[in-house]
């Protein structure tokens, strides 16, 4: 078999000079398939590159469409004699070639002529062009698709149509399938007409808007280690030892149970946590657990809390041992001043044992933060984190911070914060546990 680029009637009248060679497949308007004995193929390809023309050989171990098959044409017939054909459940184009309204029957003649006759495919495409656009050839390799195009050229000169494959040889079938897959689309609009030659557009959907948001949220650049304590952050040992730098973002971003604690509706730092970032600063610094260290803290100015919040703790201590701990802690505001919110000055040294009170089976009075200040106030009791004592005949209001064993599967350590609203509660941090009473 020979691949020409000739039309049909070209080729009909090229092959009528050769006995034995016949027409195979009409391909297309401009190609044509023949069969025959080699030698005679071989003369017709000389014939037609002697015109500037595409003539090659096409190998093939079968030869169909050509009288060479007629021997075993009735043993085929009676083979297929048990074929029961069914009525097709979508249109089908038959390459066979039937006239009019004619439909394919798909018994055993209709096989025994579709080894024999030649195959009218570039006729089946322009058929099919008539109401279709899209044109996809289903095999491991696209070999048609030349084909199909040269068709449509013809027969839709205004364009339009799509052709497109399903795989390639040598390239990874899912990647390849979808590919192809995404190239089939309807017929453009300039293409589309309607029974009167006017154009007519498709009302289609619009695409929804599934309003997924791929942006990286904003963070705060100083996040801290998992093992860091939340209200403490990164710690910073300075070469000489006597000082401890620690740096965290308290914001209610990084933090939001830090909404919890507001004053005139803005959150502010409560004093409880004044409390916590000192002791741990003191605990973390020392190198000792908080059963051994007590802090007396002094409120100095009031801390309120943005989205991100950076808060700066500084821990001092002197050459001698027995010379003042003192922790101070610190944030800048926005024209980049430093601004000293507490001071706490820390003693080493066994504290006593916190007493656990005993469960009570009344469960109390609710009351909200400003009833809670009044009332310590009416008792002489000033609210901060380090509590003094005002009055030398009432005993001082006293806190007791413990650690508590980590449960097990657990890895973080909870601060409670006693003086927010409501409950008390509970911060992500490090190692161990504490708790304010």
């Amino acid at each position: 078999m020979a691949l020409l680029e000739l039309g049909a009637a070209e080729a009909e009248k090229l092959v009528g000079q050769y006995p034995d060679i016949t027409v195979a497949v009409y391909a297309a308007p401009e190609q044509t398939v023949i069969a025959g004995p080699p030698e005679q193929v071989d003369a017709v390809i000389a014939v037609v590159d002697a015109q500037g023309k595409l003539a090659r050989r096409v190998e093939v171990d079968v030869a169909s469409h050509h009288p060479t098959v007629d021997p075993i044409l009735a043993e085929l017939k009676e083979a297929l004699s048990d074929v029961k054909p069914m009525t097709p459940r979508i249109p089908l184009i038959s390459t066979v070639g039937q006239s009019g309204s004619e439909a394919a029957t798909f018994d055993a003649d209709y096989w025994v002529v579709n080894l024999r006759n030649p195959v009218r495919f570039s006729q089946a495409v322009a058929k099919a062009a008539e109401k279709h656009a899209n044109f996809v050839e289903v095999s491991p390799h696209p070999l048609l698709s030349h084909a199909i195009n040269g068709t449509l050229e013809s027969a839709k000169p205004r364009g339009g149509a799509q052709v497109s494959g399903t795989l390639t040889r040598d390239n990874p079938e899912t990647l390849t399938f979808h590919t192809q897959l995404a190239t089939v689309r309807p017929p453009s609009a300039a293409a589309a007409h309607n029974a009167g030659g006017t154009k007519r557009l498709i009302d289609l959907p619009p695409t929804p808007w599934q309003h997924v948001r791929y942006w990286a949220a904003p963070f705060s650049s100083n996040r801290q280690p998992a093992s860091a304590h939340p209200l403490l952050g990164t710690h910073v040992e300075l070469p000489s030892g006597r000082e401890h730098v620690f740096t965290a973002d308290v914001g209610t971003d990084v933090l939001p149970y830090m909404l919890d604690h507001k004053v005139h509706g803005q959150p502010v730092m409560p004093g409880t946590g004044f409390g916590e970032i000192a002791l741990a600063a003191a605990s973390e610094a020392l190198g000792l657990p908080a059963q051994s260290v007590t802090v007396g803290v002094d409120v100095e100015q009031m801390l309120p809390l943005g989205e991100s919040t950076q808060l700066t703790t500084q821990l001092t201590r002197g050459e001698k041992d027995g010379d003042e701990i003192r922790v101070e802690i610190h944030s800048r505001s926005a024209t980049g001043a430093w601004i000293r919110h507490a001071v706490a000055k820390v003693q080493v040294g066994q504290s006593e044992a916190p007493s656990v009170p005993t469960a009570a089976s009344d469960p109390g009075t609710v009351i909200s933060p400003a009833d809670l200040y009044s009332a310590l106030r009416k008792h002489r009791f000033a609210p901060r984190a380090g509590v003094r004592r005002t009055d030398p005949h009432r005993p001082p209001l006293q806190r007791h911070i413990r650690d508590r064993d980590r449960p097990a599967g657990r890895g973080d350590r909870a601060p409670w914060l006693p003086d927010s609203p409501g409950v008390a509660r509970r911060c992500s941090a490090g190692s161990g546990r504490r708790a304010v009473e």
